[in-house]
């Protein structure tokens, strides 16, 4: 990850809970239920491929990874390299690199 974060990698890693760890933890709280509906709708199973679209920090993809299992994968997808930096760092920390990949481009 480079020392300038584009706008958007800044504002989500950053200023989103204004560096505050409190603030950061309340707002995950809060998401993590939201997440979990949505893989619980996708109706992920053991061995599937999960595509994130616009993955951000990884909420979502990080969470299919669970649901995946060890014989399934997860495809990062985000308009930022920053951010797909990070959820790389992320998964290699993580010791589940092996079933992400990382790419580069635009939703559409």
């Amino acid at each position: 990850m480079t020392d300038s974060l584009d706008h958007w990698a800044e504002w989500l890693l950053h200023r989103r809970h204004g560096g505050d760890a409190e603030a950061l933890r309340r707002t995950m709280e809060y998401l993590a239920p939201v997440r979990d509906r949505v893989l619980a709708n996708a109706k992920i199973a053991p061995g599937d491929r999960v595509l994130d679209v616009g993955c951000g920090d990884g909420l979502i993809a990080f969470g299919a990874l669970d649901r995946v299992g060890p014989s399934g994968s997860v495809i990062f997808s985000d308009v930022s390299q920053d951010l797909l930096d990070r959820c790389q760092e992320l998964a290699a920390a993580m010791d589940v690199l092996d079933r992400c990949q990382f790419i580069r481009c635009a939703a559409e």
